[in-house]
Parts: C-alpha cells; structure tokens; sequence
C-alpha cells in the first residue's frame, strides 16, 4: 500500500512541478534581460526535473509490481 501512495505522490509531484516550469518559461519567453533568460532557464530546469520524477514513479511502481509478483530474490539487485 505504502508504494501505491509513494507513486501517486511522485506522480502528483512530476506534473505540478512539469506545469509550473512551463508556465515560468512561457510567462518569460521572449524576455531579453538577466531575469527574464534566468527564469526560461529555471522553467527548462523544473520541466526536466519533472520528467525525471515521474521517470522515478514509474520505478517505483514496477519494482512495487515485480516484488508482488514474488521475485524477491533479486531484492538487493541494483541492476533495472
């Protein structure tokens, strides 16, 4: 139960996180001063970082999925 509510979080949080970025980006796009390509940056920056954390997620979840499945014998396996 307890990896079914830490994808959800990880989901939840991969896609606020990938809105707000390109919100920031958008908001910024065609601005030419230091704040404005500062802030595009920080948009590109939260946008990659929320792909990575629903790759993450998706971990989760399939470890989650094979260790119902009863293979346990790899648990300490760090190979994907």
């Amino acid at each position: 139960m307890s990896k079914q509510i830490i994808y959800y979080v990880l989901l939840a949080t991969g896609v606020i996180v990938i809105f707000t970025g390109l919100f920031i980006f958008f908001a910024n796009y065609g601005d030419t001063t230091v704040s404005g390509i500062a802030s595009q940056v920080v948009g590109i920056i939260l946008l990659f970082s929320g792909i990575v954390n629903i790759f993450v997620g998706v971990s989760v979840s399939r470890q989650g999925i094979r260790r119902s499945e009863g293979d346990t014998h790899h648990q300490g396996s760090t190979h994907f």
